[in-house]
């Protein structure tokens, strides 16, 4: 199937896909994860107004985490949103 006829990822398989690269604790995998959710959001065609929404809060959560400088606060807050987006993955399977 080709790309423009697949389904656009959810913003809950982006989060699920991340968390696991986050406590896996590779680096390398976490950076790969994190720009394919950067791909995925500016790439996508989605018309849901509430998908977009959490796309929007991903993207603020993947921003976050690839900045180096930001208070522990701030990344705890960016991994308890995607655990969040992340429990509605798991609720659609």
């Amino acid at each position: 199937m080709t790309d423009h006829l697949m389904k656009p990822e959810s913003a809950a398989g982006i989060a699920s896909r991340i968390l696991i690269a986050w406590h896996s604790g590779q680096c390398a995998g976490l950076e790969e994860q994190l720009a394919q959710g950067h791909r995925v959001f500016f790439l996508s065609s989605i018309t849901d107004a509430f998908e977009m929404e959490k796309l929007e809060a991903l993207e603020g959560a993947l921003e976050c985490l690839q900045s180096g400088a930001v208070p522990h606060a701030r990344v705890r807050a960016a991994i308890r949103l995607l655990e969040h987006l992340a429990i509605q993955s798991r609720a659609e399977i």
